[in-house]
């Protein structure tokens, strides 16, 4: 099963960040969108067009856990679902010192068995890292703004 981690430091205090967690949860979705695209137009620059319209975002119960914030996160292509993978991942925001890392864990199981298996190590978990961090990195700029 593919696993895709990245993280970013925020240059702000965790209470800072956490004081905006709500704000920044709310927004997950529409960025989640923005970064499945930014993931499909590296797909298209590989001659291969476009993969999928668009993707759903369930955001689970943030829980806390000392001073560390854990968010489950269910991310599907829209569409022929059957042809895409689904993601399944925490979000974790925790203090670094005097600054915030936000990390993403997740992993999926690519569909159309060995052919999907095949694709995913082609091309397809690049595209899925590089859609990944642009999300990490939209939530840490978001908990950077003040």
């Amino acid at each position: 099963m593919p696993f895709i981690e990245y993280f970013a430091t925020v240059d702000r205090p965790f209470a800072e960040a956490e004081g905006r967690l709500e704000e920044v949860l709310r927004s997950l979705g529409l960025w989640a969108g923005e970064s499945y695209r930014t993931g499909e137009d590296r797909t298209m620059q590989l001659g291969l067009g476009p993969i999928a319209k668009s993707v759903q975002v369930d955001v689970g119960t943030p829980t806390r856990s000392g001073d560390e914030w854990r968010v489950p996160l269910r991310w599907e292509a829209t569409g022929a679902r059957r042809l895409f993978p689904e993601m399944h991942a925490d979000l974790t925001v925790e203090p670094l010192g005097e600054a915030t890392i936000v990390t993403f864990r997740g992993s999926y199981e690519p569909p159309l068995a060995g052919l999907g298996r095949a694709l995913d190590r082609t091309f397809l978990h690049r595209v899925a890292q590089l859609t990944v961090k642009d999300f990490v990195d939209r939530i840490a700029a978001a908990f950077e703004e003040a």
